[in-house]
């Protein structure tokens, strides 16, 4: 892969990431360039840190910098998109959002509650859903 200065993110320009970008990662811009060049350890970007944390970037562990290699399908939702109290439907029935599991490797992150009781999603479980509300 080319290395694009314009797609490194760091510190300072953390929070213009999307959530749910595939990213390269790494500690320092020489493993940074290398990883990018050969196109390895492609990651799922999970959350980013507030400013305070030198490590921001969230992916299967923690990092500095961050290398955009695509940002989310817009068009499936994600655990990531989602916050407590968010409504989301799926065939005229309608569900409230009320646990996210972030925790590394969780295979079902949203809890939902409806009308015939509470139930946890997986991640392909949603790609089935709409979100409704905030």
């Amino acid at each position: 892969m080319k290395y694009d200065e314009s797609r490194v993110y760091t510190a300072l320009n953390a929070d213009e990431l999307k959530l749910g970008s595939e990213v390269i990662v790494a500690d320092d811009m020489m493993e940074l360039k290398h990883r990018v060049k050969t196109g390895s350890k492609i990651e799922t970007l999970y959350e980013i840190l507030d400013e305070s944390s030198e490590y921001r970037f969230v992916t299967s562990s923690r990092w500095a910098l961050a290398y955009l290699v695509s940002e989310p399908d817009e068009k499936k939702l994600k655990w990531i998109d989602l916050e407590i109290g968010d409504i989301i439907s799926n065939e005229g029935m309608d569900c409230m959002i009320v646990s996210i599991d972030k925790s590394r490797g969780a295979t079902y992150r949203v809890c939902v509650i409806a009308s015939c009781g509470q139930h946890w999603l997986s991640d392909s479980d949603l790609e089935d859903w709409e979100k409704v509300s905030d």
